[in-house]
């Protein structure tokens, strides 16, 4: 971990904060699945897949990428 940042800072990172919105849009595609919403459920799967794309991004363009 970079020096000057703590295991809880990470939680704030920005590309933390999309895939949080990714959980919650995944929620959102299973609801209306189940409830035959087909509209609503591809709109929030293309959106979460757009969300990917943008964690990636700004993952590597912040600095803020994971170590493997």
């Amino acid at each position: 971990m970079a020096k000057g940042i703590n295991y809880v800072d990470v939680f704030w990172f920005v590309p933390n904060l999309i895939g949080y919105s990714r959980v919650l849009l995944s929620g959102v595609a299973a609801y209306s699945m189940y409830y035959e919403h087909p509209s609503v459920m591809f709109i929030s799967y293309a959106l979460s897949e757009l969300l990917d794309a943008a964690d990636g991004y700004y993952a590597r363009k912040l600095g803020q990428c994971s170590k493997f």
